[in-house]
């Protein structure tokens, strides 16, 4: 077997060729592809080219890179087109304007560490989540780099994003679910009942229809998930009225359309006097009552679709209110058990 050239090597858990030299402390590195023989070919060339001194460094900027990265990985992988341009505000925002000059290759973990300081030092309304979120797209963004060939290893140090205070999920008391309930009448109340007795997304209530109601089984089928898996929600779970109306429906189910999301929220506050309110804080408060009535959080994370129990385990957190109340009840037991 001939001796490989000096430089190529394979990539650590990819069937990928690559090649990489060092010089004055510049790092020369190619991608070659998975024909270990072109990569031989490619590898030789790139030795001659080292050692006359004609190679330079890669000449493929933060900027260009990330460009490609939103053609080629974000429109892709991205399926909500909110997300989409999300993620390339943050790069016109933060990214192109810190480092979108560096050339890709002779960014280091130090550049990183400087580009998180920058974020929560000169971008002052950026909120510590808002700091990881973007800090979290970076790190997604040379992740693909090196995927790409572009770079043979991230330079994302340990520790780079910042801690975030765990909040308690968004939900709704007990007493503002009531007020709601009792301040709607007509379709709007229809869909509010829904999504507090099936803890479905706004995408997915809009998207439901008659057909998805398996009579059989019992259940609503819930397709075009967030994580892309068809999941059910048995009719037991639904009060008698939510399930005889669901049962009586033909077509779409939610007459709102997909975009209407903020029109709810705006009707639903004007009529109920909650202003914080909106229609995901259903989906929290289905869980989170479904936890209270000790349910088990592997059926809960069936119910709400995650693709891990570790997504569904922030619902074991027990609200302000569920902590008063069992202060109150443990309290009036060691009295009646004193008086006793």
């Amino acid at each position: 077997m001939p001796s490989r050239p000096k430089g190529l090597f394979r990539q650590k858990g990819r069937q990928s060729w690559a090649w990489r030299r060092k010089k004055n402390g510049v790092e020369f590195f190619r991608g070659l592809g998975c024909d270990i023989r072109e990569a031989r070919k490619q590898a030789k060339e790139l030795n001659r080219n080292f050692d006359y001194g004609a190679l330079l460094p890669t000449s493929v900027t933060v900027h260009d890179a990330a460009d490609e990265w939103i053609k080629l990985y974000v429109n892709v992988h991205r399926k909500n087109l909110k997300d989409r341009r999300l993620v390339t505000r943050r790069v016109e925002m933060y990214l192109n304007p810190f480092m979108g000059h560096m050339l890709l290759e002779r960014v280091g973990k130090n550049d990183l560490r400087k580009y998180r300081m920058w974020l929560e030092k000169h971008e002052r309304d950026l909120s510590p989540q808002s700091v990881a979120n973007v800090l979290t797209e970076a790190r997604c963004f040379f992740n693909w780099c090196v995927d790409s060939d572009y770079i043979p290893r991230a330079p994302v140090p340990r520790r780079l994003l910042p801690g975030v205070q765990q909040k308690p999920p968004d939900r709704l008391t007990d007493d503002e679910v009531e007020q709601i309930l009792q301040s709607l009448d007509g379709h709007l109340l229809w869909v509010v009942q829904l999504g507090l007795e099936t803890g479905m997304r706004w995408g997915e209530l809009t998207r439901l229809q008659a057909d998805d109601l398996d009579r059989q089984a019992r259940c609503i089928r819930v397709h075009g998930t967030k994580s892309y898996r068809t999941r059910q929600v048995p009719f037991s779970m639904l009060s008698d009225e939510v399930r005889e109306r669901l049962l009586s429906s033909v077509g779409k189910v939610i007459r709102y359309a997909e975009n209407s999301n903020s029109f709810v929220n705006s009707a639903v506050k004007r009529r109920s006097g909650i202003g914080r309110f909106h229609m995901h804080q259903l989906r929290h408060t289905f869980a989170c009552r479904y936890v209270e009535d000790r349910g088990r959080l592997e059926i809960l994370q069936r119910l709400l679709g995650h693709s891990t129990v570790a997504q569904t385990q922030r619902y074991a957190m027990p609200s302000d209110e569920a902590v008063r109340k069992e202060a109150i009840e443990r309290r009036s037991v060691a009295m009646g058990v004193a008086t006793g």
